[in-house]
Formats: C-alpha cells, sequence, structure tokens
C-alpha cells in the first residue's frame, strides 16, 4: 500500500469517526451467492444472512444474496465445509482466496459449544461478515478490536448474540475503498455483456 493511499484511507477513517460521512440509501450494493445448502446449515445461514446483512448495512453497504452457482459472474461466492481436515487453516474458522469464502461449519459448531441453535447462527454471522470483509478490502490485515479481529475470545463469542461486533473506522474505510476497486474492475466486465 502505497504513502498516498494510507493517508487517504487514515483521513475517511477519521471523517467516519467523527461522524462527517454518512452513508444513506444510495451507497453500496455487492452479490454475495451461497452455497445451496442441506442438512442442518440452512436455518442458520438464513438467519446468519440477514444478521450479516444488518452488520453492513450500519456502514452503508447492502448485501444482494443470490445462490451459488446461479448467481452473475461478480458475485462473491461463499461455500461450506462440513469435514474440514485439521490441516487446514488449522486454527480458522473460515478463509477466503480471492472471490471465494469457505466457511468451516463443523468448526463452527465446535466454537459455539455444540449444537446451540442461537450461538452457531449468530458466531456463523460473525464469521461470514469477516470473511466477506477480507474480500472486499482486498488486503490480508485484521484489526485489534471488532470485528475484524484475528480470533474472537470466549466472552466475545457468547456475547455477540446480544450485541454483534463492530467494525471499526479503519474497516469502514477499507471497505469502501475495497467496494470502489471492485467497481472498476468488474465495470469492464459488465459493458462486454
Amino acid at each position: 500500500m502505497t504513502f498516498h493511499t494510507q493517508v487517504g484511507l487514515m483521513l475517511v477513517a477519521s471523517a467516519v469517526a467523527h461522524g462527517q460521512i454518512r452513508y444513506g440509501r444510495d451507497d453500496r450494493r455487492i452479490i454475495v451467492a451461497m452455497q445451496r445448502l442441506d442438512g442442518p446449515i440452512p436455518a442458520h445461514a438464513h438467519m446468519a444472512q440477514k444478521l450479516a446483512s444488518g452488520m453492513f448495512a450500519k456502514i452503508g453497504v447492502h448485501i444482494a444474496w443470490s445462490n451459488w452457482p446461479d448467481a452473475s459472474p461478480d458475485a462473491i461466492q461463499v461455500t461450506f465445509s462440513y469435514n474440514t481436515p485439521e490441516s487446514v487453516h488449522p486454527t480458522a474458522l473460515a478463509y477466503s482466496q480471492g472471490n471465494v469464502v469457505v466457511i468451516l461449519f463443523d468448526r463452527i459448531r465446535r466454537e459455539a459449544d455444540g449444537p446451540t441453535p442461537l450461538l452457531i447462527t449468530h458466531l456463523l454471522a460473525h464469521v461470514l461478515a469477516h470473511e466477506l470483509t477480507h474480500v472486499l478490502q482486498g488486503v490480508n490485515r485484521h484489526s485489534a478490536t471488532g470485528l475484524m479481529k484475528a480470533h474472537w475470545n470466549t466472552a466475545e463469542v457468547h456475547g455477540m448474540i446480544f450485541k454483534p461486533l463492530e467494525f471499526t473506522p479503519e474497516d469502514i474505510a477499507l471497505i469502501h475503498a475495497g467496494i470502489s476497486r471492485r467497481a472498476e474492475q468488474i465495470a469492464p466486465l459488465v459493458a462486454r455483456r
């Protein structure tokens, strides 16, 4: 990241933190295509989508959900792993590669201390929002606090049921910068259709 980009992001983050930038109706929309699901996941996934959408709506980003693989090519794709080998991202609950997010649902169930539906749903929503943020920001980074923290402690995980973790001002600035970058990259592809 160049010096000028860092300064620009710091200025935007400061403006967001001080309420000088507000997001309204005409803000950003992203398409997220979720893998069609069977088994125990659909009930959790539907509510997790709503919760994750609410987290993003607070910062002016609106998610349009669709089914994968039926969605447009510019959609962020979300898929699920049910029996994740321990060697695959050993401490992660999910990971992203390019435009694809892989949710490690077996680990989410384990992290939520078993099949407690409410905690699984809220943890899934946070993991989904966290990974979508990585894709949107386009940088490999974590925050010291909040939704983009690298690892949440037990109190944070259990507290998600009552109050969602939030984005830091820097997270918000990077998300909006990333969405602008994505729009510029996608525009030529859409024009060719």
